[in-house]
């Protein structure tokens, strides 16, 4: 993967003239490895006004067909039009574009020769992706799509492509379309034309759209390949990503891992940036993953205490989803301690109105996560204080019961464990009828006896031996 940009002196600047690209394009032809080598002075990165002037020459938009029907390297092409879709200012001018750009898309060799200069195609896509926020006509999203769909003829990982098109979808809230790209696109196939900050926006990006789905073991795994990427530097995407995770993992688990088990393959130094950086969230998760009834407190304290920086950082909305998950942990860590247990104690114990408590045992229950009753009792439930994991709960005990049941095994369970136990039995019979063969041939027969017969020998020979 390539890990540094283009760059160019001022002296090389000065040399892209228009005579010099238009020289160029002669000679390149339709070869895409010289075109590589001789066009890549021409698309800087970043890239560079004068020589998108260059490039584009006196003749504005008519180069671009111009150098098409030279019929040579649908590069030479791109060329132009990247310049063109950063120079576009209004609708207008990018509804020009639309017609020339779908004829590049058809080109045969596109996908195969985009292999030979992938700056210049992630370029030429970000000015589409760019231009697309312009608004109706001039909506480039379509034609972003196609670029796609060529590249990925040929490349089933990440291109720079790729993550413009997950950038346009995740900016529009288009989070259906963002997934079924993420679905379609396959991480580690990527090759070495793709730089690694493309590869970590891409995971970032699709982290972003399977958490808003909450949808948050995907959205985990993602953040996982975003911290594994290897950098010379931690990016600021990476210290994103550790601090999703952590409030993540009090979401799915109500427990956080040590930073070591999360960054297993980050040094001493690197933990030590990635800890002065998240500090804030080690410490709300401490009090997040506690089951004392003050923890909640603290929790939610801190959070309202930073809500405006947690909002900046997008980061709001989760914690909250964590801080309502800690009490569902908290509920799940009831039926081990009790059978049964009074309604409002578990209110009072969360902080939860009644109503709220029931609609989540009854959730809880339908995902199979726990087997909860309710039911009314006939007699006063007695009024002493309930010890609870972190605390008592001392309120009115009301007249509902909980009731924490063994959950029912389900029917796919029970139709998977008579397939278990039938493999199990066909394998037993399969051995003994091994054990069978195996010890009643005649080969092993024979050795048998010969052992046998061997010690038999031995000992008449010792006891001849003593009587003479």
């Amino acid at each position: 993967m390539r890990l540094s940009s283009l760059s160019m002196t001022p002296d090389e600047e000065k040399a892209c003239t228009t005579e010099a690209f238009l020289v160029a394009v002669g000679q390149v032809g339709s070869d895409p490895a010289k075109a590589a080598t001789d066009l890549s002075v021409f698309a800087p990165d970043p890239s560079v006004l004068a020589i998108d002037e260059a490039v584009m020459g006196p003749q504005g938009a008519g180069r671009t067909a111009e150098l098409f029907a030279q019929r040579t390297t649908p590069l030479a092409t791109i060329l132009c039009l990247a310049a063109e879709y950063r120079r576009a200012s209004c609708p207008g001018t990018v509804m020009m574009l639309e017609g020339p750009t779908n004829e590049v898309l058809s080109h045969p060799q596109l996908g195969e020769h985009a292999r030979y200069m992938p700056t210049l195609i992630t370029q030429w896509a970000t000015s589409m992706m760019e231009k697309n926020a312009i608004g109706e006509p001039a909506h480039t999203l379509p034609l972003l799509e196609r670029l796609v769909d060529v590249l990925g003829t040929h490349n089933a990982g990440i291109t720079g492509a790729h993550v413009c098109l997950l950038r346009a979808y995740v900016d529009s809230s288009e989070y259906d379309k963002a997934i079924a790209l993420c679905q379609r696109v396959d991480v580690f196939q990527t090759d070495n034309t793709s730089q690694a900050l493309d590869i970590l926006a891409f995971v970032c990006l699709a982290a972003h759209a399977y958490e808003y789905r909450k949808e948050i073991n995907t959205a985990m795994a993602y953040w996982h390949n975003a911290l594994s990427l290897p950098t010379n530097v931690i990016h600021p995407w990476q210290i994103q990503a550790l601090k999703k995770l952590v409030v993540a993992y009090v979401i799915r688990d109500g427990r956080v891992p040590a930073m070591p088990r999360m960054l297993p393959l980050a040094s001493a130094s690197l933990h030590a940036q990635y800890g002065r950086d998240t500090d804030w969230y080690w410490t709300w998760a401490k009090y997040a993953t506690s089951t004392h009834m003050e923890s909640a407190r603290t929790a939610q304290q801190l959070a309202d205490e930073h809500r405006s920086a947690l909002e900046n950082e997008d980061m709001w909305r989760l914690v909250q989803q964590a801080l309502h998950a800690q009490k569902m942990h908290w509920i799940l860590a009831l039926p081990p301690l009790y059978k049964t247990i009074p309604l409002a104690r578990i209110a009072e114990y969360v902080d939860w109105p009644s109503e709220d408590v029931e609609r989540i045992l009854a959730d809880l229950t339908t995902q199979g996560r726990l087997h909860a009753t309710i039911y009314l009792s006939d007699i006063p439930i007695p009024s002493d204080a309930l010890p609870v994991p972190g605390g008592y709960v001392t309120g009115d005990p009301g007249r509902h019961w909980v009731r924490f049941d063994d959950p029912p095994p389900s029917p796919s369970m029970e139709h998977a464990w008579e397939e278990v136990l039938a493999k199990e039995k066909a394998a037993t019979q399969t051995l003994h009828a091994l054990k069978h063969q195996v010890y009643t041939s005649p080969g092993f027969l024979s050795r048998i006896i010969t052992l046998n017969a061997g010690a038999a020998t031995t000992v008449e020979s010792e006891m001849e031996a003593e009587m003479a």
